[in-house]
């Protein structure tokens, strides 16, 4: 049985933006897109079992931080809707192998960058303005949270593209994706987002996928990691200048990378048993008709490179109670209550 607990609602809605840790389904929409899974294993823990596009065996990281804030799961996939009044509950444009640039998720054929989950949202915005006014669509957006989870995949390609660079090379790409991830918080400030409620890059290097291509005999593979851990010092100083720049801007940033490390030193605290194979495939691809683990909850990984919803639920909690080592500089749960 699949239990979730709802809390009084702190927010009008929710805008959810970034790749698969936060996709709901938007990838089953794009008909030429090879990233998708909406199919049996996925979905097993989800409510009746229904395979609904999420990179995962039931709730992802999106449902568990929406149930916070008061929903019950994550607001419907953007491709899915037909109605600007839907917009109103809040949307998700999330697409599953997309990243900050253009170029992430090109061998997917099709799947919406981060670029263009922007300008999907600018038509969400245009459709409020023209059917609610300027004033109350200013004041709507100004209250919701912009939840936003991306850069993975453009790391995650850029190594298995150029496994050769060197640390100066690396931190120079890694310099280009948070510049990138700062143009979009800016345009989406400009559209009327005050309230970003953001994650950083986990240790992906530690995912079965990761370790699959790690010289290292299966361990982590450190590179990815540094680089990881870079993202998340350099998003740092760039959230604290823009919250210097721009009137308003509140932000909580949650420190993925510190998590996970947390989950590995001490995993029996979370319930976990197992932190190197994925719970569905094993040390391959999760497909139709692929094994899967019983018991899910004591298992990190779901597949090669996504968590199990248990994962997802601990880090949800995380986000909103946590502390400055895990999320900064307040967490979720306080930058919902600040009053805009």
């Amino acid at each position: 049985m699949v239990i979730s607990i709802v809390h009084a609602r702190v927010v009008p809605t929710v805008f959810i933006f970034g790749d698969s840790i936060v996709d709901v389904g938007n990838n089953n929409f794009l008909p030429n897109c090879t990233a998708k899974v909406n199919f049996h294993p996925y979905g097993v823990d989800f409510p009746n079992g229904t395979s609904t596009g999420r990179f995962t065996n039931g709730f992802n990281a999106a449902d568990f931080v929406v149930q916070k804030l008061g929903l019950e799961m994550s607001p419907p996939p953007f491709l899915s809707l037909n109605s600007w009044t839907q917009t109103l509950g809040g949307v998700n444009f999330a697409s599953g192998g997309s990243g900050l640039l253009d170029a992430t998720g090109a061998r997917f054929i099709q799947v919406l960058s981060l670029g263009k989950q922007m300008r999907d949202f600018e038509t969400v915005v245009a459709n409020l303005i023209s059917n609610l006014g300027m004033n109350k669509t200013r004041k709507f957006l100004a209250k919701s949270i912009f939840f936003v989870s991306t850069g993975s995949n453009d790391l995650f390609e850029d190594f298995q593209a150029n496994p050769a660079k060197n640390e100066t090379e690396r931190c120079a790409f890694v310099d280009s994706l948070v510049a990138s991830y700062q143009d979009n918080l800016e345009v989406l400030y400009l559209l009327g987002a005050r309230k970003f409620a953001l994650l950083s890059i986990p240790q992906i290097g530690c995912t079965p996928a990761a370790r699959a291509i790690s010289n290292s005999s299966g361990n982590c593979n450190e590179d990815l990691n540094e680089s990881a851990l870079k993202f998340y010092n350099s998003m740092q100083v760039m959230l604290k200048e823009l919250s210097c720049n721009l009137q308003g801007f509140k932000y909580s940033l949650g420190n993925s990378y510190g998590m996970v490390d947390f989950f590995f030193k001490s995993p029996s605290r979370f319930g976990f048993k197992e932190l190197t194979d994925a719970c569905c495939g094993n040390q391959t691809l999760c497909l139709p008709g692929s094994t899967f683990c019983a018991n899910r909850t004591e298992f990190l990984f779901w597949d090669v490179n996504h968590p199990t919803e248990a994962a997802y639920r601990v880090a949800a909690q995380t986000l909103f109670v946590g502390s400055r080592e895990f999320v900064t500089p307040i967490n979720f749960g306080q930058l919902a209550a600040i009053k805009t």
